[in-house]
This record gives C-alpha cells, structure tokens and sequence, in this order.
C-alpha cells in the first residue's frame, strides 16, 4: 500500500509539471503513507534564494508564511540538506539530538507549536544551477523515520527531479515561445508558418488581421489559397518547394506575386525551415507576405529591416532606386566602384534575386507599397 501511494504521488508529480494536476496534490499524496506533511523546495544556488516552494495541505499557511519570514533562516536542516549529495537523504534524528531539540529555537517555537518533531529530507536533482530538495516532518509520537522509509523517499525523489526538471524546460520553452511571438507580432509584413500542404502551423498579428481581411492570400479551413486557379498552383508550388528544400538543407525557397485586382499584388516569399526548427518533425515554410498585405494606414517595413541590410547595402539600394549607375553610387558615397559593386552582390543574395534586373523590380515594387 504504501508503494502504490509513491507510485500515485509520481504520477501527480508529471502531471504537476505539465500543468495538469497541481504540485501541492503530489506533495500530499507522497506523505499520506508516512503520515506527514511535505514540502518541495527549489534552491537557487546563485542567487542564494528560494526560486519555488511547494507544500502539502498539511503545512498551514501560517506556517508557510513564518518559514518564510523568520523561521527558514535559523533551521538547521537546511543547510544539511542543501549539502546532501543528489540521490541520498538524511533524518533529522541522526543530527540533532534531545539535547539540541530542548534549547533550540526552531525545533520549539517553529516545529513544536505545530506538533512536528521529526523529519527526513532527499536532494533529488540539481540542474541549471539550483537545487530541489524534498521533505516530511511529522509528529513526536509517529517516531522517527526509518532507513526503509528514507530508501522509499530516495526513490520518489528520484521521480521529483525528473518531474522538476521537466517542469522548468517547459517552463522556459514557453517563455521563449512568448518572446518569439511578441516578436513576430511587432511586425508589419505578414507572417506565416506553413506545411508542405500549405496548412498553416503559426501565424503573426498581422497574418491574423490579413486573413480577416479576406488577404490575398486567403486562409480557409486551415490552409492558404489564393483566389485565382492558376495564381493558386503557383503558391502550392512555392510551398511545395520550400518544403523539400528545407528538407534537402537548402538555403532558399523563392517568392511568388498574388493578384489584389484593381489594389495591385503582393509577393509572397518563402524562406524553408528544416524539420525540427518549427517545433514539429516535418519541414515548414515560412512566408512573407509583403506590400498591401500590410495593414490600411501602415507602411511596408524598410528595406534595412525587411532583408536584413547594412546601412551602406541600404543606401545602395536607394541609390539603385533612383536610377543612378554603380559609378554615380560611388561618387554619391564617397567610396570606390568596386566597393559599390561588393555591396550589389551582397544586396541580390540577401533579396533572393539572381539578376540585377530582378532586384530593380523588387526595389520598385518595394517603393510602390510604401
């Protein structure tokens, strides 16, 4: 009976730390075979503090809140505790005696006031620079805990570590997660993340306001499409494309324009995302959507921020723009022709262009949904 308790505490342990059941449920169940109370501590070593505590219903508020305000700082448990090699564990009764026990202040105004006298501890994991350390304290008339009762304990911590360690990755991978879409929410091009089916996986804010919009392209059921039979072969064959050169590692996708009627187009850009980088284990495609599927009363990112262009690649640009030959750029910069030249090579690979020519086009194209 006992072990199945552990077993049923481990299992709440994992779904603690996948947000479906919550720690204190765990703690409670761990110590209802040891008719105790329990606590959870998550120890940051760098900062000297405690990053997370959890307990079972067995430990009142009060008590949580004098722990924490006077009564953690003078107990002689933790520093032992803390020091515990990972997989083992301490009883109390083996450090501190009756002796220490009559004149010491936390065993007899702390423990004693909420009928607690002995107690067993495991380090059960260290990771990223903090230390989880289990506990139980119960009654002087349960009596000491036993080696079988502290093997037990080892044994479930052994399942806490993995569980605590679980519960911070996720915990990390969702804050990243947030960060990157906050991110990609910030942006004025239209942002989407699509399979080789054109399905779509992830989308930023203004995809989102896009698509509301009724684009081009159009998402229905999930999927992008555009309007036109031809214009929509023409994007399937864009995804399709990017999808197996993400799968081949290749660095490059290519663009199609979609039709808005008497409004003009939009150039949809595909850029692959190799299996795995996408959260999944298939290929994705992420695409661009530029021009008039920015926002009414928005402009289109500038050039620097939309290909990821220096400051001088810009100015190129612009001088490019407005017609001027790469000497006239040269002169109008102050830097040799040659110089110019570099920086033209650098403008078509960044833009995806492979002529001159088509980087004239996307620069006019550019400045026509500005």
């Amino acid at each position: 009976m006992v072990e199945r308790d552990v077993e049923l505490s481990v299992s709440l342990a994992y779904d603690a730390a996948t947000g479906e059941a919550s720690w204190s449920q765990a703690l409670a169940r761990l110590g209802e075979p040891f008719d105790s109370a329990v606590y959870l501590v998550l120890w940051n070593n760098w900062e000297g503090r405690q990053d997370l505590a959890a307990t079972s219903d067995a430990i009142p508020e009060e008590a949580e809140a004098a722990y924490e305000a006077h009564y953690g700082a003078i107990d002689p448990r933790r520093s032992l505790a803390l020091t515990l090699p990972v997989g083992t564990s301490m009883a109390c009764h083996e450090h501190f005696g009756p002796d220490f026990v009559r004149r010491d202040e936390f065993y007899n105004d702390y423990l004693g006031r909420h009928g607690w006298r002995f107690a067993m501890a495991a380090r059960v994991v260290e990771f990223q620079g903090r230390t989880a350390v289990v506990g139980l304290q119960r009654s002087e008339k349960a009596g000491p805990f036993a080696e079988s009762e502290r093997a037990l304990l080892v044994s479930a911590g052994r399942h806490l570590g993995r569980a605590l360690t679980l519960a911070t990755r996720l915990e990390v991978a969702e804050g990243r997660a947030a960060v990157r879409q906050a991110m990609l929410d910030r942006l004025r091009v239209a942002a989407v993340l699509v399979d080789a089916e054109a399905r779509v996986l992830e989308q930023n804010l203004a995809a989102e306001r896009l698509f509301a919009a009724g684009g081009p392209p159009r998402c229905r059921f999930g999927r992008l499409a555009a309007a036109d039979p031809e214009e929509d072969l023409r994007l399937r064959w864009l995804v399709r494309r990017t999808t197996d050169a993400a799968a081949s590692g290749l660095p490059d996708g290519g663009a199609c324009r979609l039709s808005r009627g008497a409004r003009g187009s939009v150039t949809v850009r595909a850029m692959p995302i190799r299996s795995g980088a996408a959260g999944g284990d298939r290929p994705a495609a992420l695409l661009l959507i530029e021009g008039d599927a920015n926002l009414p009363g928005e402009t289109a990112l500038p050039l620097r921020a939309l290909y990821g262009l220096t400051p001088a690649e810009e100015a190129v640009a612009l001088g490019l723009l407005d017609g001027l030959p790469i000497r006239a750029i040269a002169a109008r910069r102050a830097t040799s022709v040659e110089t110019v030249r570099v920086q033209v090579r650098s403008l078509l690979a960044k833009t995806g262009c492979s002529r001159q020519a088509d980087l004239l086009l996307r620069l006019g194209a550019w400045a026509a949904w500005r």
